[in-house]
């Protein structure tokens, strides 16, 4: 189990599709992915996708928002992502040109190739303040724990954030331009608990945050033949 690496992206205002910056994939990887939007005028996100041609489905409860005219939060995932290798890029696009938007991708191996989000936590803090409680999720052992967060246009300037206790940022997990600022935090293998994404950030803003469980990919069954040896002592 790894995290494997995270491609970011931002737009002041994005035209057409907001495309990441690029990473190296592999076989037997799964992505998730924050799309982060100004939801003014009727915009919704039209499509999530990768240069690698995978299909990505859409968390249930997602998009989360502040409410209308506000910051929106999409949460998609592809599993055992069929398309991989280098130059990997994602990108999204919305409905309405011309509002602020950013992206980033989490690609995570030994994960479950299927049903890989066991439990879902979500939060939406309101309070401009420079450090959130984050929202809540149980894992069990042997899991991974994903934290997604988007902050709230800010008036501040550029945004930099500071992971919870026990938590990492990854290379290329953070988005810290003042119109959509986001990031993601991880930790990996977890012991049996409940787990909060609480970070601290530079600047007074409010924020939203989903925190995934995500369940470890089962071991391969022992086969038959193997088995066999192991009972009568041989190898």
């Amino acid at each position: 189990m790894a995290f494997n690496a995270a491609a970011n992206g931002s737009s002041t205002a994005l035209t057409g599709t907001l495309t990441s910056s690029a990473l190296t994939s592999a076989a037997n990887q799964n992505a998730y992915i924050l799309f982060s939007y100004f939801n003014n005028v009727g915009r919704v996100i039209s499509s999530i996708g990768d240069s690698k041609g995978n299909a990505f489905s859409q968390l249930t409860g997602s998009p989360f928002t502040f409410g209308a005219n506000q910051t929106a939060m999409g949460i998609y995932y592809c599993e055992n992502m069929p398309g991989f290798g280098a130059g990997h890029t994602f990108n999204g696009v919305t409905s309405v040109s011309g509002a602020p938007a950013s992206i980033i991708a989490a690609v995570m191996s030994g994960r479950a190739y299927s049903g890989s989000i066991r439990a879902i936590g979500s939060s939406v803090d309101p309070t401009n303040t420079p450090t959130h409680p984050g929202a809540t999720v149980t894992a069990v052992s042997t899991d991974d724990v994903i934290a997604l967060t988007a902050e709230g246009d800010n008036p501040n300037g550029t945004e930099v954030f500071t992971a919870g206790s026990g938590f990492t940022i990854p290379a290329n997990g953070t988005n810290t331009i003042q119109e959509a600022p986001s990031f993601v935090q991880y930790q990996l293998n977890v012991s049996a608990g409940n787990y909060t994404g609480a970070y601290t950030a530079a600047n007074y803003n409010h924020a939203m945050q989903v925190i995934l469980a995500l369940a470890a990919q089962p071991a391969a069954p022992a086969s038959q033949a193997g088995l066999l040896l192991t009972l009568l002592g041989v190898g």
